[in-house]
């Protein structure tokens, strides 16, 4: 088997920061906060890794490192955008539909599908030397799709 690869080092193209974010604050103030008994949207973290993804992509395809930056709190407002942005970029192309799809499947099927073309699209991508964004299935049924996750 012949060894590819696409130039991209997760230590050396990514962001070093984990991918937990707090709602702006702004959105904060008009949404409920947690009472005894309920969690309120302004209590919640979420995750952006579609974002991070594409905005890594954008960088190693520019040539220019990723911002130098350890901690989510601490990114630019200019780059959070740009995350969420590229975010709603990675949702646009058909991901949310092809998750749930995917959620509802058994896992031969999956496993046929992986095998049958998914891995042949991956190896494209490779042997072309462009980085692949994969979604993870995590969970089965239609119960949280936010539990997936793209790398």
């Amino acid at each position: 088997m012949v060894s590819r690869m696409t130039g991209f080092s997760s230590t050396e193209h990514g962001f070093r920061f984990v991918n937990s974010f707090q709602l702006p604050a702004a959105l904060q103030h008009i949404l409920p906060s947690r009472s005894a008994s309920h969690l309120g949207l302004s209590d919640l973290l979420y995750g952006l890794c579609g974002g991070m993804c594409f905005a890594a992509l954008d960088y190693f395809h520019a040539g220019k490192p990723v911002p130098d930056v350890w901690r989510a709190d601490e990114i630019s407002d200019a780059l959070f955008s740009h995350l969420v942005t590229r975010q709603v970029d990675s949702l646009r192309r058909g991901v949310v539909l092809k998750v749930l799809a995917w959620m509802a499947r058994s896992d031969i099927s999956l496993a046929r599908s992986v095998a049958g073309w998914e891995a042949a699209k991956v190896r494209a991508q490779v042997d072309a030397g462009q980085p692949p964004v994969l979604a993870l299935i995590r969970v089965k049924g239609l119960s949280d799709p936010m539990c997936n996750h793209q790398v």
